[in-house]
């Protein structure tokens, strides 16, 4: 319906002293698509500063990971994450659980979320170092070898939250030296730690000395 063709209809509708002499815009240009549903994952944006002593005891966990994303398909493909607007937490001494609104894009274009935010969750505590001593383990010796390291015992120095401070013990962490480090490079002269195992528990350590000296008897 162009509405140039239809002025004489438009001004009997107008009180007579007004006359409609050119509608200066006749045609309204659409883009016409597909609409397209794709699963993204989020991307929040965070400024997390902590009390001097404390950390997080766990990872952060983003609930949900991801949202599902509807529009134009020409949009659709060209999104690869949505982002959050900035959550800045300063001194931070206490768990966190907060939630966070997903950035919308810029003019739209259309794009909808099946969600409007998402939470961020994380325990925090005050964390203390502590250290224990272990005896150094040689493993893939071969038969009718005798390695004999040097220093014998080695110590591991930790950091932990203070909450399960007391459930950390020698157990909570296993430490070897592999042979195989020096069949693979004769020319070696150190063998260096592999961890094994280690508790949750524990967020950071050091082991001293870093690397061990060692004596092949045949």
């Amino acid at each position: 319906v162009l509405p140039n063709m239809q002025i004489s209809g438009l001004n009997s509708q107008l009180p007579g002293d007004i006359e409609l002499m050119e509608v200066l815009k006749d045609t309204l240009f659409v883009k016409l698509g597909v609409n397209k549903f794709k699963k993204v994952p989020v991307q929040p944006d965070l400024d997390i500063n902590f009390k001097l002593g404390y950390n997080f005891t766990d990872v952060l966990k983003i609930s949900p990971d991801s949202v599902t994303i509807s529009g134009p398909d020409i949009y659709i493909d060209t999104i690869d994450r949505v982002t959050t607007d900035l959550l800045q937490l300063d001194e931070v001494s206490t768990s966190i659980d907060d939630k966070i609104k997903l950035k919308e894009f810029p003019d739209s274009k259309g794009i909808v979320f099946d969600e409007e935010q998402i939470f961020v969750r994380s325990s925090v505590d005050k964390f203390t170092e502590g250290s224990f001593t272990l005896p150094v383990t040689i493993i893939n010796e071969p038969e009718g070898i005798k390695i004999n390291p040097f220093p014998k015992e080695i110590e591991v120095t930790f950091q932990a939250g203070l909450t399960n401070f007391s459930k950390i013990d020698a157990s909570s962490i296993a430490i070897v030296y592999d042979y195989k480090q020096f069949e693979k490079d004769s020319l070696l002269q150190f063998l260096t730690p592999v961890v094994q195992f280690q508790s949750d528990y524990i967020s950071s350590f050091k082991i001293n000395p870093p690397q061990i000296e060692f004596l092949i008897q045949k």
